[in-house]
């Protein structure tokens, strides 16, 4: 099911979440609607606070980004891999590459502004998959970049909060706007 996605200003986006109950018969309900509702929007990621649920959840969908992408595009931005779907239980960021990159980012609870983000390159992340698998793994390049952005989000960070002082108070007006039209 498509679900609304939380716009910016509900508390929903500030709220650090509590881990899932794996034995929650809701949860594969859950799982599905962030995958419904992320490829409804045209996203490469969700998390659970944006469609109203504090949990550590979220899903991540890289693969049409790479397949978007020319050759030479596609070893600057994903660096090995091939893109990603897959789904983030009760996810722990166990380690961060000194090498950082600086990218653009948008979210779908911050509609129509981005800003350059400067996050780690590479991540090592533990977490249980869709079916409940216990995984290690390191991501680089665009998929690290993409899973750090919704790990934030059930960390209560917005990509806003990452943003040079100078640049956020630039989007002070637009950020007004979206919370008086929540």
């Amino acid at each position: 099911m498509i679900r609304p996605i939380v716009l910016y200003g509900s508390p929903f986006l500030r709220e650090r979440c509590v881990n899932a109950d794996i034995t929650d018969n809701n949860l594969s309900r859950l799982l599905k609607d962030l995958k419904d509702t992320m490829k409804h929007a045209g996203g490469a990621g969700l998390a659970a606070p944006q469609i109203g649920v504090c949990m550590r959840v979220f899903v991540v969908e890289t693969v049409s980004s790479y397949r978007s992408l020319r050759s030479k595009e596609r070893i600057i931005y994903f660096k090995g891999d091939t893109g990603i779907e897959e789904v983030f239980i009760n996810p722990v960021i166990t380690w961060r590459s000194a090498d950082t990159n600086d990218d653009k980012e948008g979210c779908l609870s911050i509609p129509g502004l981005s800003g350059v983000v400067q996050r780690p390159d590479s991540i090592k992340i533990q977490y249980l998959d869709g079916n409940l698998q216990k995984c290690t793994q390191i991501f680089a390049g665009f998929t690290a970049r993409i899973i750090q952005h919704e790990y934030d989000h059930i960390e209560a960070i917005l990509y806003i909060d990452r943003l040079p002082a100078a640049e956020r108070r630039k989007m002070q007006d637009q950020l007004q706007g979206l919370k008086e039209h929540k």
